[in-house]
C-alpha cells in the first residue's frame, strides 16, 4: 500500500510540471542564440540582413555569441555558422524585422551589410565595415586603424581615435555625419558636402583647400586620413571633451 500511495504522489507531481512546460513553449518561444569559440588573432564576424538593427559590442575575450530575441523562429529566418580561418557568417531572411544582438572580441573583423537597419558598433579595436541602404550608423567607442561606414540614407555618428597610418571613411548620401574627436588627433582631413554645410568644430587646421562645400586640411603631420562626404546633409566635427 505504501509504494502504490508514492506512485500516486509522484504522478500527481510530474503531470502539472509537464503541463507547465508545454503552456511555456507555446506561450513563449525559444529566441536565438549560438555561440563560436573565437580564434583570436583571426576573429571575423560578416553580418547580412534586410530589416530591423544590428548590434554589435566588443569586450567578450573567448567567445563570438550571436542573440536574438524575435518573437517568432521562422520569421525572420536567422542562421549563423563558423567556416574555416574563424569566420562567422550570420544571414537573416524573411519579412519581418529581426533584433541582432553580437558580443565579439575587440580585435575582430566586423563587416556588417544591411537593407534597412539600424546599425550599432561598440568598443572595437579591429577592422570595420558597416554598409546599409536606409538606418542610421552610429560606432563609438572605436579604436580601430581601419573604419568604413556607407549610408543611403541615414546619419552616420563616429566616436574614436585616430591611429596613425589608420584610414577612416564615412559617406552618406543623404545623412548627417558626426565625427567625435581627440583634441589631440594627428589627421589628414577631406570633407565634402554639396547642399548642406560643413562644421569644423574648434580645431586648428593647417588648411590646403577650404570652401562651402570642399575642405582639404591637417592637423600635425596628418598620419591618418578622414575623408568625409555627404550629398544632401551636413558634416560636423565634434572635439572630445
Amino acid at each position: 500500500m505504501k509504494l502504490v500511495a508514492s506512485s500516486r504522489l509522484r504522478i500527481a507531481v510530474l503531470v502539472p510540471s509537464a503541463v507547465a512546460l508545454i503552456l511555456t513553449s507555446v506561450v513563449f518561444p525559444q529566441s536565438f542564440r549560438q555561440s563560436f569559440r573565437a580564434s583570436s588573432p583571426f576573429n571575423k564576424l560578416e553580418v547580412k540582413s534586410l530589416l530591423g538593427s544590428i548590434k554589435v559590442t566588443a569586450g567578450d575575450k573567448k567567445w563570438i555569441t550571436v542573440k536574438s530575441d524575435d518573437d517568432d523562429e521562422k520569421d525572420p529566418l536567422i542562421k549563423a555558422t563558423q567556416g574555416e580561418g574563424g569566420l562567422v557568417t550570420v544571414d537573416v531572411s524573411g519579412s519581418k524585422p529581426s533584433k541582432l544582438e553580437i558580443s565579439v572580441p575587440s580585435d575582430t573583423s566586423i563587416d556588417l551589410t544591411c537593407y534597412n537597419c539600424e546599425i550599432t558598433v561598440k568598443n572595437a579595436t579591429g577592422p570595420i565595415r558597416a554598409v546599409n541602404t536606409k538606418g542610421t550608423i552610429k560606432l563609438s567607442s572605436i579604436r580601430s586603424s581601419r573604419v568604413e561606414a556607407r549610408s543611403g540614407k541615414g546619419s552616420i555618428s563616429f566616436n574614436g581615435d585616430f591611429i596613425p597610418s589608420g584610414n577612416y571613411t564615412f559617406r552618406s548620401i543623404s545623412g548627417r555625419i558626426d565625427a567625435e574627436i581627440p583634441s589631440d588627433s594627428d589627421v589628414r582631413l577631406s570633407a565634402t558636402c554639396f547642399r548642406g554645410g560643413i562644421g569644423l568644430g574648434e580645431f586648428d587646421w593647417d588648411f590646403e583647400r577650404q570652401s562651402d562645400q570642399v575642405v582639404k586640411a591637417k592637423r600635425g603631420k596628418g598620419l591618418a586620413t578622414l575623408d568625409l562626404w555627404t550629398q544632401e546633409g551636413t558634416i560636423q566635427l565634434h572635439k572630445r571633451k
